[in-house]
C-alpha cells in the first residue's frame, strides 16, 4: 500500500470515528447531502473519498453536530 493510500484510509477512518462520536448516522448524513444511504455507504467504504466530498461532509451542520 502506498503512502497516499495509507493516508486516505487514515482520513476516512478518522471521518467515520468523528461521525460516530458525534452521533451522526449514515441516514442523517444522506438526508443532509441529498443522496441515498446506499451512496453514503459506498462513499464511506471506498478506498478513497474525493476531496470535495470530504469537504462537503465536514461543512455540514446536522442539528447541533458538525464534523468540526
Amino acid at each position: 500500500m502506498t503512502y497516499s493510500q495509507t493516508l486516505a484510509n487514515h482520513i476516512l477512518d478518522t471521518l467515520k470515528k468523528t461521525l460516530t462520536d458525534k452521533g451522526i448516522r449514515y441516514q442523517t448524513l444522506a438526508e443532509a447531502m441529498g443522496v441515498s444511504i446506499a451512496t453514503i455507504k459506498r462513499m464511506m467504504n471506498k478506498p478513497s473519498l474525493p476531496f470535495d466530498t470530504l469537504l462537503e461532509i465536514c461543512h455540514l451542520e446536522i442539528g447541533r453536530a458538525s464534523c468540526r
